[in-house]
């Protein structure tokens, strides 16, 4: 009865064929009924959080909080899982951002380090932390165009630190490191 019930309601929805257009959904007939995600994609979320962001209802300080949180799991379960290729994409990174900010490219190093984010995310191994740093980093790459060039030496010293720390197993001293500068680009972007 839920289930005819619950198809019934979908029915009246005006986003069902929207939903059913892009392939979100399908629907289903018969004595079950009801709606099926269709894909395994985490666009919905990604563009959720990027569409809230545009409309005010995120901003910079509930970016970096989310961060916060979001990274301090994302560098324990990177440390508890690392892998020699993890070591060498994450160093690779790290000497991809200190060629860009010395060519005093500021596009592509504001690219390096959001991609430095991805890495992390999908050293976790789930694929709900991977979509959701990507929806929040997706938020945090147009908070950057917003604010537009700066300089900061501190971040490649910061992650090589990390590296240091992740490579030797020490959690807590990679998530203070993330953390602190984390919380540093908060304060020189809202100018305290």
């Amino acid at each position: 009865m839920l289930a005819a019930a619950t198809a019934a309601a979908a029915a009246m929805l005006p986003v069902r064929a929207t939903a059913q257009d892009i392939g979100l959904l399908r629907f289903k007939k018969g004595a079950a009924g009801g709606a099926f995600i269709r894909e395994g994609s985490g666009e919905v979320i990604i563009n959720g959080l990027a569409d809230m962001y545009r409309l005010g209802g995120i901003s910079p300080k509930d970016v970096t909080q989310a961060r916060i949180w979001l990274e301090s799991i994302i560098v324990r379960s990177a440390c508890e899982r690392l892998t020699p290729a993890d070591i060498a994409a994450l160093s690779l990174n790290i000497d991809a951002a200190e060629r860009a900010q010395r060519d005093g490219d500021f596009t592509a190093r504001a690219a390096i380090h959001l991609e430095f984010h991805r890495i992390l995310a999908r050293m976790t191994g789930n694929p709900i932390m991977v979509i959701v740093m990507q929806g929040v980093l997706d938020v945090l790459a147009m908070f950057i165009r917003s604010i537009g060039p700066y300089e900061n030496e501190f971040v490649i010293p910061s992650r090589r630190r990390f590296l240091k720390h992740v490579v030797a197993g020490d959690a807590d001293a990679a998530v203070a490191v993330v953390i602190g500068n984390l919380i540093w680009h908060h304060k020189q972007a809202d100018g305290s």
